[in-house]
């Protein structure tokens, strides 16, 4: 079980690790008045990203000694903002291009399965998945060895 939750789970992923990812959307965000607002729908940045985002964190995570150090990492949390608007970008150069905003285009599979885990369960979906994710890596490095 997951400490504050009713999320069973075997991994346990600090959360510092995915902060710098999180904290990455705030630049999608605009302040007008009193109040912030999406410059840019979030939900049509994340399938962009999402696949970046996590090769950062993975490559990242397999530099250092302890995983929590990562919401520490202001090289990271720089990657990860640059990853962000890259994907801003792209999202808004396909918009035009449209003529109108539509859905973006999913381009791999593992990016699909962030965005269908992320409207199934939130960000608890994006963490469990990646926990797979880095689990099935560990064992396919150790079957490599």
């Amino acid at each position: 079980m997951r400490p504050g939750t009713d999320y069973q789970t075997e991994h346990e992923m600090d959360l510092a690790a995915s902060l710098p990812i999180a904290a990455a959307f705030r630049e999608l965000l605009e302040l007008r008045g009193d109040r912030y607002y999406w410059r840019v729908d979030y939900k049509k940045v994340f399938p962009l990203a999402a696949e970046e985002l996590y090769k950062a964190l993975l490559n990242k995570s397999r530099t250092v000694k302890v995983v929590n150090s990562l919401g520490a990492d202001t090289e990271y949390w720089t990657q990860a903002s640059n990853i962000v608007l890259r994907a801003k970008d792209e999202a808004l150069s396909s918009s035009r291009h449209q003529g109108q905003a539509k859905e973006p285009e999913i381009q791999t599979a593992f990016s699909e399965a962030m965005r269908e885990a992320y409207l199934a369960k939130g960000k608890e979906g994006v963490e469990e998945l990646i926990r797979k994710r880095l689990k099935q890596e560990e064992l396919n490095e150790m079957g490599a060895l």
